[in-house]
């Protein structure tokens, strides 16, 4: 590598503050305004949509967490049944409250997928509801 002369950059920078000439300090004018006096009006409105919005996001996970959980507990009461009937101590209890289970008020998660699954388990418990039903004594 070869170096030649001295600080090239230190020659210009000294040619910059040449060419401005000067003063090197000054007020600003008086009649300008400063950054702190502006206002701010209605600028903070849009954290108001990001937050409405993370709330929709937030209950959207919610359905979805309450579906999977009422998902789970019917497969888990559809199990009793099962391991009822193969011991032959079914109670009906555990059919009143496998009942309870179908019979409530499901609400759509807003995952169609996750929808399909819950359609199928209920199906499934009503179809094992059903079959119980018709047994005899």
């Amino acid at each position: 590598m070869r170096v030649e002369g001295t600080n090239r950059i230190g020659q210009q920078a000294s040619a910059v503050r040449r060419a401005q000439g000067g003063t090197g300090f000054s007020l600003p004018d008086a009649e300008t305004s400063s950054p702190a006096q502006k206002t701010f009006g209605i600028s903070t409105v849009p954290g108001l949509d990001t937050l409405l919005a993370l709330q929709s996001v937030d209950m959207a996970g919610e359905r979805r967490r309450k579906g999977t959980a009422r998902g789970r507990r019917l497969l888990d009461l559809l199990d009793q049944v099962k391991l009822g009937v193969l011991d032959g101590t079914l109670s009906p209890a555990a059919l009143q409250s496998l009942n309870q289970a179908v019979a409530e008020a499901r609400e759509e998660t807003g995952d169609p997928a996750l929808d399909a699954i819950l359609a199928e388990i209920e199906l499934r418990a009503e179809v094992e509801l059903a079959k119980l039903a018709r047994r005899p004594g």
